[in-house]
Formats: structure tokens, sequence, C-alpha cells
């Protein structure tokens, strides 16, 4: 005991010598770019906002805003962060929100319940408040309600967590271009179940109801409007599939939404008369598994760019676009390659980012309408732009595995100027990670592996293997990791193999590399972390009987997963927030890949790691944070209880107050997967 004591002592002090070094910033601070013209942005930096000019190539501190906010209102400039239209900066605090124009170097404030959605004129402010849309006139501050039934369970101008969450709809208020109407989205969630997240800190505890439509569970009905901005007169446009999932302005008589049916198989891309009220089924898609909602689509002028996978990946389409109706063109964009996101258009060329030359990398890209294709970025790893009003422009956010994010100012037509480079390296003992291509059972896999600085390969090595696994992510990226990535550093240096693979149902290989995983969690993505498993064993630097996984949400899952049902394959293995039972898992997420419940009952109960606690083999530690709204605490409740009836052995650590990030405790929890690799691997 003494002697176990004393090397987990030992290990414990040898974690702490560089241990604030995982958690410092490295890369580049520019951040909230937003282009106020053509010829010049504003950006913040370390809680100084600056201008940059074109023209002049330089950088100044708008040092007047603190000078000029004080003036006008009475208080000190304690701002943090803005949102940018035009010339216009956008400041929320509270429920107010605090307008700057760069142009007349002018404060306005308005009295919003959120940022608000400002008028293409920038003379009105529409947003959610008390449940009701509402309207703020910025000259003179009045303030009028556009409804007025709106509350908790009712309510306009906002979505509710799961489309947040799943579709990516995060906004309900489309403003018409000439300024005059307001399209906007209604939430009923009177028959959508409450979960409760409970705060057990209080002397009786608290609760917090979160409406939650959990799989299989009835959704929240969503109704489309459109209102003048008097509220005088409202167009309800009906839809009758599940979920709309887009929807916005093509001008100002004309809008489009986007539905989709609950299985997420149909989507439809419907176009709408304001004037007339006439509605037209304009396209629609379908497959046999799923289909992926986007944001990969434009309209311009008489075109629609539309983003399909209709051959097996993500590509671009045009249409010509006539009064409602739609007309095939041409295909734009073709190759094993993903388009990952469309930018716009200058009316010559298209601007967007894509995994190309390799699903590990991101490029800014072009490509002409007649599809003469071109990168703009030649620097190999992740790129993500900011375009200019024009597309002469764009701020591009770089780094590599190795290379903290870098922001460089480039020309579409050529060239490029480095703003600021993040913060160097010098004096880590990082070792590069090796990301290379294997094949196993005749399939092709992307893996990711860091060694130990001082890697020797006549030595025997414990391995510790991190899995997401999930849809929609990917692990090996030449992309800086920030604190993951030197987390994963920090245990090499300690003497472990790290390594990743990205196992069937993981994005960027295709819509047939994601389909893998239809109905069953799971089941495919075990059988490649199996045999990424099953080669490392066999390599003679490796220590076969010394594997440990883990992973962060379906991360976590895939963990549980693996010792479960791995037979032994890993010795530890740590599941940080984990979906133990996919019906405890929300509506779109879930019924997406898995159908409902009641459709897919088998699917389920193979599914999910509740049914397999008897099958735990090595040591066991699972960690979740009690204020969790995406994946509920209860999903680890629920496997504790199931290890318990199993009479199994493990461990776990509870985070209070903390939800799924468990960001005030970070550092602790990552400390405390060191440390139990130290312990049991």
């Amino acid at each position: 005991m003494k002697k176990i004591a004393l090397s987990l002592l030992i290990a414990t002090a040898l974690l702490a010598i560089q241990w604030d070094q995982v958690f410092k910033k490295y890369g580049a601070q520019i951040r909230n770019v937003h282009w106020i013209n053509s010829g010049a942005f504003v950006y913040q930096r370390e809680g100084r906002f600056y201008r940059y000019d074109l023209n002049s190539s330089s950088s100044v501190e708008l040092s007047d805003l603190g000078r000029s906010f004080q003036e006008k209102f009475g208080k000190e400039f304690k701002l943090r962060f803005f949102l940018g239209k035009g010339s216009l900066l956008l400041f929320p605090a509270g429920k107010r929100l605090y307008l700057y124009d760069t142009s007349a170097g002018d404060w306005r404030e308005v009295k919003t319940e959120g940022a608000g959605i400002l008028s293409p004129d920038g003379t009105m402010m529409a947003f959610s408040g008390g449940g009701n849309l509402k309207l703020a006139v910025l000259r003179s501050g009045e303030e009028r309600s556009l409804t007025t039934d709106g509350g908790q369970e009712v309510f306009y101008g906002k979505t509710d967590w799961v489309y947040c969450e799943e579709l990516e709809l995060c906004r309900g208020i489309w403003w018409a271009p000439d300024s005059r109407k307001i399209l906007f989205l209604k939430f009923d969630e009177t028959r959508v179940k409450s979960y409760p997240i409970l705060d057990f800190i209080p002397l009786y505890g608290k609760i917090y109801p979160q409406k939650y439509p959990k799989a299989g569970e009835k959704n929240p009905v969503v109704s489309l409007g459109v209102t003048d901005i008097f509220g005088k007169k409202t167009l309800w446009i009906p839809f009758k599939d599940e979920y709309l999932a887009r929807a916005g302005w093509v001008d100002r008589d004309r809008l489009y939404f986007i539905t989709l049916n609950r299985h997420q198989n149909r989507l439809r891309l419907w176009l709408y008369r304001v004037s007339t009220g006439e509605r037209v089924l304009a396209l629609e898609e379908s497959w046999s598994t799923w289909l992926n909602v986007t944001d990969n689509f434009l309209f311009h002028r008489d075109m629609l760019v539309w983003g399909s996978e209709r051959d097996g990946h993500m590509h671009l389409y045009l249409y010509k676009l006539k009064g409602l109706r739609l007309k095939f063109k041409r295909r734009i964009t073709r190759g094993t390659w993903e388009v990952t996101r469309l930018y716009g258009t200058d009316g010559k060329r298209i601007y967007f980012q894509a995994n190309f030359p390799s699903p590990t990398e991101r490029r800014i890209c072009s490509s002409s309408f007649r599809g003469k294709f071109k990168v703009l970025t030649p620097m190999e790893g992740s790129h993500r732009a900011v375009f200019s009003p024009g597309y002469r422009y764009f701020v591009d956010f770089y780094s590599d595995v190795l290379t903290p994010t870098e922001v460089y100012l480039f020309k579409t037509s050529g060239g490029r100027k480095l703003l600021e480079k993040g913060k160097g390296l010098a004096g880590l003992a990082l070792n590069p990670p090796e990301i290379k291509k294997v094949v196993l059972e005749g399939r092709e896999y992307y893996t990711m592996t860091v060694k130990p600085p001082d890697f020797s390969p006549q030595k025997k090595y414990p391995v510790i293997v991190y899995v997401y696994g999930g849809p929609h992510a990917q692990v090996v990226r030449r992309a800086w990791m920030g604190s993951f990535g030197l987390f994963h550093q920090y245990l090499a240096s300690r003497g472990y193999i790290v390594t990743s693979i990205d196992n069937r149902g993981s994005f960027g290989r295709g819509k047939k590399w994601e389909d893998w995983i239809y109905r069953r969690f799971g089941r495919y993505e075990l059988e490649d972390q199996l045999l990424w498993v099953s080669y490392l064993k066999k390599l003679p630097f490796v220590d076969p009987g010394r594997i440990g996984i883990w992973g962060w949400s379906y991360g976590g899952f895939m963990t549980l997963t693996a010792m479960l049902k791995g037979r032994g394959a890993y010795r530890a293995g740590v599941a940080v927030a984990p979906v133990t039972d996919w019906r405890y898992y929300d509506t779109i997420y879930t019924e997406r890949y898995m159908l409902t419940p009641g459709e897919n009952s088998e699917g389920y109960k193979d599914s999910s790691p509740v049914n397999f606690a008897s099958g735990l083999e090595g040591k066991l530690l699972i960690i979740h944070g009690t204020s969790d709204d995406n994946v509920h605490f209860q999903n680890t409740v629920a496997m504790i209880k199931a290890l318990l009836d199993s009479g199994k052995k493990f461990e776990v650590m509870i985070y209070p107050r903390q939800s799924h990030g468990i960001s005030a405790y970070r550092k602790d929890v990552l400390r405390r997967v060191a440390e139990f690799f130290v312990k049991n691997l």
C-alpha cells in the first residue's frame, strides 16, 4: 500500500510540472471580425476593439468607444462582445443593446431581451420579448408589440432548445430586404414534456424545468408567419412536414422555407409570394437513411446555388429561378470531397470552404458557375474565412496540428498578409502527431497518433485511445485542438501513446460512410475501434495489456460501449457526459439516425449501454455535470444503477451545477482523466 501511495504521489507531482501549459492561450487573439465596408473591418483583441484599413494596411485602436460611451450614458464602458451589421457595431448587455455607428461616431441604446435583429435600413430592431415579437424604433425609442398572446409555452421570434441544438436554427426573425415586413416563427411547446434540471445546492433544492422532447415524444408545433412592421396584418404560411429547418427572403415579395418530415429523409424547398399567397414546392430531396440539413445554399438575382449530397458527397448545383419556379441548369462542383461551408458569391465566382484535398483539411476555395475550381489558401491545414462585401478580400483563421491559430488577410485574386501569428510553442516538448491512412478489412481509415517525445521503438508503451465516433464530427483533423490537443501531448510526455481513428459514421468521407450507423448506434463504430486496437497490439512498441479509452458526449457513449462490449480489449476507460440510453436523448438528433423507439425497439436496446452493464471488463470512471441540459444527468444515474445491479465495480465523479461542457471545472476533469490512467494503465 505504501509503494502504491508513493507512486501516486510522484505521479501527481509529475502531472503538476507542466500542467498549466495545457490551458494557456497559444493562438492569435483576433476575434469577432466584422467588415464595415469593402475597405475596412473591425475586430476584437483581448478586450479591446480595433479598426483595420486596407488602404493604409494598419490597425488603429477604437479608443474613442469608451470615451464616447461614458459621455453618452454616464457609465464605464464594460462591453466585451459585439455583433455587426454594416457600419453598426451591436453590443448586447443584459436586456439592453448598445449600438455604435462607426461612420457617425454615435451611440444608441435599445431595450431588448436579447441581441435582436436589426432591420436592413438600420432604423429598427425586431426581437422576442416576454414571448412576443416586438419592434423598437431606434431613433425615437418607441417600442411596440407585433404579437400579444406570447408567453413561456407559446412564443414568437425565437426557437426552442432542440431546434437550436440539433437543426442549428437559433433565430426566428428575418427582415424583408425593404425593412417593411418580418418573417417570423411561432413555437407552441404546450404539448412538449418538461425534464427537471435539479440544483442540489439550495437548502431544499431547486428545479428548473426544461422543455425537452425525448425520442418518440411530441415535438413543439411550429408556425411560420409574415407581418408588416405595424403588426396589423399577419399571413400564416401552411406546411405539413414536422420540422421547419430554414427560412428567409429571396427578395421583398418572395420568401423561402425548408421543411423536413419527422424521419428526416425527405427535404423540401418551398417558395412563397407574399402579395398573392402563392406557394410552390420548388425542390425536393430524399435519401434512404437521413438528409443532412446545412446552410449550403444561396439565392442570387435569378439563380439558386444549392448544396446537395445526391451523388454521395456535398456539392453545389445551379438552378435558374423564374417567379416561384426552379429549373436545373448544371452541376458546379464535383469530386470525392465535401463542400463544408458556403460563404457567398460576387456574381462571377462562388466562395466556399471544402475538405480538400484531404478529409482532414479545410481549405477556402472558389468556383465559377461553370465549375472552374480554385484553391485560395495554399497552406496545408484548416482555414475559416470572413469575407468582405464584394468578396475581394477575406480574413483567414488558419491552424494546423502544431500551429496555433494565425490570422491572415487574403485577396481572392491572390496574395496574403499576416495580421497576427499565434504564440509560439517554444519550450514545450511536443511531438508532431502522425496523421496517416490505414487499411483495415479493405476499408481506408484516417488515424492520428501522438508518441512520447523520447519515443524508442525498442520500448513497450501503454496506449490511450481518444474517441468521439459519432456523426457530424471528426477527431482526425489537421487543426489546432487547443487544450485537448495539448492534454494529449501532456499524456504523451508521461509515456503514453495517444491515438484516434475516425470510424464509419464520422463526417468528411461522404454520405455512405456516415450511413453505416443508421438504426444501430455503436455497432460499426465499435467494430472499427476494435480493428484499430487489434492493429495497435501487433505493433512491437505497444504493450497489448495496457490499452485505455476515453471520450466526451458521444465519445462517452462510445467509451462505455467499448468497455461493456469490447470483450476486454480495453484495460481502463473514462466516459464523460455519456448517453447511456438513447430513449433519454432528444427527438431530432436521435430519430434522425435511429427512428423512434417504437419503430426500432431492437436498435435502441442494442445501442444503449445500460442494457450491457454485466459485460464490464476493466476499470471505469464516469464523469457528469448535474445540470447538463444536453445529455441529462439521468443517463449517468441509470448507468450507475445498471452497474450496481450487475455487481460491477466502477468510479464516478459528479460536478454540481455544471452543464455539458463542465466549463468551470475543465482543468479538474482532465486532471482526473490523467490520474485515472496513471493509476490504472
